[in-house]
Formats: structure tokens, C-alpha cells, sequence
């Protein structure tokens, strides 16, 4: 498994390789202990002399001058001249010249740690992965101080020549060191848990590198898949909405899914600040109400109202926002708000027969009887809600009438 993202990882991988590729043979690497090797004087003036024409561009004559020394066949030739070599043909670009002497460097003098980073790097750069690999670790045991990168770069062999377990192993090594991670370390590890299936160790290491950096939205909606797959759907919405408010999605419609999700585990006040950014922009009346009835489940009462207000504002020809204002009022027990808002959605749509039933179940609240009565007459000349309108004004007479017989 692989993904665009940790292509960018691997390329930042083989900068740091490469870095490496051209050492001078006399010079230690910043921070190491180990002192270069005594030279025997033949071998250090054809050293010296090669460095020279190297400086001058003079890369043939350099490459003929170690050559002529090592045709005398001396005794104990020193690693650090095959070095040299590989420097040079390194230099015209020979890579398999430069490989022979590398690897000749490496065979007599496996610890030297100059030979060994030069050959790895470029035993990667040929993509003999595996074997920069190898090369990397063994680089990392006789480095002095030994350098966590050596083995960060082992890691990202292993991962370029899809041995994710060997990878994994360097990588958790690496994690496991006295030090401050890298943020690239965990990029590295959790992309190859992934590929292994190791879910588990995913969402332990997502969670370590959050919290390094947790400004990190991709790393919180992946841990949000992962706790929604397992059916952890309060965590794994809170973690997917973290992810959102760092970077805003690239669809609206997302904000929409997550909405969804509060509504499924009961937080509607989320659920409604998730559908305002889904319906940023669009003035369409189905946003509001979806806003409303979310800030509604809430309790949220005025919210609601000041949501489908900023509709009839932008819509004042839609009767279905101002029908939803008054079935809100009503359930609100604000019935004279109500009876005003049902009188505006009856104005746009005068067929509209559940608007004049809430009306008048409104203004019976209020005990307007005469009101109530009007509401419900015009109900009933509406075939759909003439039953339900006519069961209401028998009740409604036979409540006045009680009320008269008692008076």
C-alpha cells in the first residue's frame, strides 16, 4: 500500500541520502568521534595529489593517478583510497565505477563510517534498496555519536522496497531512542502500520504524534475513520469535527456528513453548527430548517428561530420557512408568535390546510374561539384536512358548550 502523501515522504527520504553521496576522504562528519585512520605515506601522497587535481577539475588525471597507485599492489591499501576513487567517478557520473570502489572501501574497512554512508547512499541511489538498507544500520552501529537519521534512513529504504516489516521494526527502534521525534518518524510508522493492517498501532502512534503537533487535520480524520469503523461514533465524530475547524473541508457537503453524525448520537447543538457551515452560502430553504430543527432538538429555541428568520429574509416567498416558524413557536408554547407565522405561510400558500390546523390549535391555546373556528373552517375546505378540521370544531362546540352549560 501506498499513497501520495508518503511519495513526498520518500522523496524527502532520498534528499537526505544523497547529501551524503560526496565526502572528501579527509573529512569527519560534523559531530563524529571516531578520528580518521592513519595513512602509510605512499598512500597519503597519492591521496593528497588526487585531492588536488580534483579541486582543478581535473577528474581523469586524479582517477589515473589512484589507479597508478594501486597497480603497485601495496600492501594494507587503505580503505580511504577507494574512497577517493568512488568520489571521483562519482563525479563523472560513472555510477557503476563508483559503486566497485564504494563497495571495495566497505570490504576493507566495514567501521569506516565515511566509506559506509557514501556506499549506502549510493547503493540506494542505484535502488538497491534493501542492500542501502542494511548498509544504513550497520552505519548506525559504529557511528560515533550514532545519529537517529542513519536510522530513519534505513527505515525509508526498507519502506521504498516494500519490506514494511522491516521498516516498522527500524521504525519503532528509532521511536524507542532517548530523543525528540521527528514529526517525519511518525508520518512514516503510522503509513506502514496502515499497509500492515495494524490498526491497533495506527491510532497509538496517530495519538503520540498529535500530541507533538496537533495541528494536524489529515491525522485526525484518519484516527476519525478509525474510531468510526469500530463504532466509537461519539470520539470519532469529535475527532473528525477537530479536523475540520483546522482545515476546512473541501466540500461543504462534508460538514453536512458530520452534522449527520451528531444528530445519530444525539448532539443536535454540534449537529447544528456542523449544517451551518454545510449550508454556508446556500440560501435554499431546506438549509435553514435543517438548522432550526437541529438548534431545536437542542432547546435551543431562539437560535432556531433566528435561523429561519435569516431564511424568510433571504426567501420571504418561501411558505415552508414560515410554516416551520410556526410549528417551532407552537412547540414552543409561544402561540400568539405562532398564529402570526402560520397567518404569513397561509398568505403564500393559501392551500397550505396543516398551517390553519396549527393555527387553530394555536388560538384554542389562547382560548380565541372565535379565531380557532375561523382556522379550522378554512381548514376544512381543504378535501385532504376536511376530517381532521370538522373533528376539531365538534370539540371545539363541544367545549363552548360545556362552557355555557357551567357559566
Amino acid at each position: 500500500m501506498s499513497s501520495p502523501f508518503m511519495k513526498r515522504v520518500l522523496y524527502l527520504v532520498l534528499i537526505l541520502c544523497l547529501v551524503f553521496v560526496f565526502v572528501p576522504f579527509a573529512i569527519a562528519q560534523e559531530g563524529e568521534k571516531k578520528e580518521a585512520p592513519k595513512l602509510p605515506t605512499d598512500a597519503l601522497k597519492a591521496l593528497y595529489e588526487a585531492q588536488l587535481l580534483m579541486t582543478e577539475d581535473r577528474v581523469d588525471e586524479a582517477i589515473a593517478l589512484l589507479n597508478e597507485y594501486l597497480a603497485t599492489r601495496p600492501p594494507d591499501v587503505p580503505a580511504r583510497v577507494y574512497l577517493m576513487l568512488g568520489n571521483c567517478w562519482y563525479s563523472k557520473e560513472n555510477f557503476e565505477e563508483t559503486r566497485k570502489a564504494f563497495e571495495k572501501a566497505y570490504e576493507l574497512d566495514p567501521t569506516d563510517v565515511v566509506a559506509l554512508r557514501n556506499y549506502a547512499a549510493l547503493t540506494y541511489q542505484t535502488e538497491r534498496f534493501i542492500d542501502a538498507a542494511v548498509l544504513w544500520e550497520k552505519l548506525y552501529e559504529v557511528e560515533d555519536p550514532a545519529k537517529p537519521r542513519t536510522l530513519w534512513q534505513a527505515a525509508g529504504a526498507y519502506y521504498q522496497a516494500e519490506d514494511l516489516k522491516n521498516s516498522k521494526r527500524v521504525m519503532v527502534r528509532l521511536l524507542g531512542l532517548p530523543v525528540t521525534p521527528d514529526p517525519q518518524w511518525y508520518r512514516l510508522i503510522i503509513e506502514v502500520s496502515y499497509a500492515l493492517e495494524q490498526i491497533a498501532d495506527v491510532e497509538r502512534y496517530i495519538l503520540k504524534f498529535l500530541a507533538l503537533d496537533p495541528l494536524q487535520s489529515y491525522y485526525w480524520s484518519l484516527l476519525s475513520q478509525i474510531r468510526l469503523d469500530r463504532e466509537d461514533l461519539m470520539k470519532g465524530t469529535s475527532d473528525l469535527e477537530i479536523a475540520y475547524r483546522i482545515e476546512a473541508p473541501k466540500r461543504q457537503s462534508q460538514w453536512g456528513n458530520l452534522g449527520e453524525l451528531y444528530q445519530y448520537v444525539s448532539a443536535p447543538l454540534m449537529a447544528a453548527r456542523s449544517w451551518e457551515e454545510a449550508f454556508k452560502g446556500d440560501n435554499e430553504p431546506k438549509g435553514y430548517i435543517r438548522i432550526a430543527k437541529a438548534y431545536e432538538n437542542a432547546l435551543r429555541y431562539d437560535e432556531a428561530i433566528k435561523a429561519l428568520d435569516e431564511g424568510i429574509k433571504k426567501n420571504p416567498r418561501a411558505a415552508d420557512l414560515q410554516f416551520e416558524k410556526g410549528l417551532l413557536l407552537y412547540h414552543a408554547v409561544r402561540f400568539r408568535e405562532a398564529i402570526e407565522a402560520f397567518k404569513e405561510c397561509v398568505k403564500l400558500d393559501r392551500k397550505r390546510g396543516e398551517a390553519y390546523i396549527f393555527m387553530g390549535f394555536s388560538a384554542w391555546s389562547l382560548k380565541d374561539w372565535d379565531e380557532a373556528r375561523t382556522a379550522f373552517s378554512n381548514a376544512s375546505r381543504i378535501s385532504k384536512y376536511r376530517a381532521q378540521a370538522n373533528s376539531a370544531m365538534e370539540g371545539l362546540d363541544s367545549l363552548i358548550k360545556l362552557r355555557d352549560e357551567v357559566n
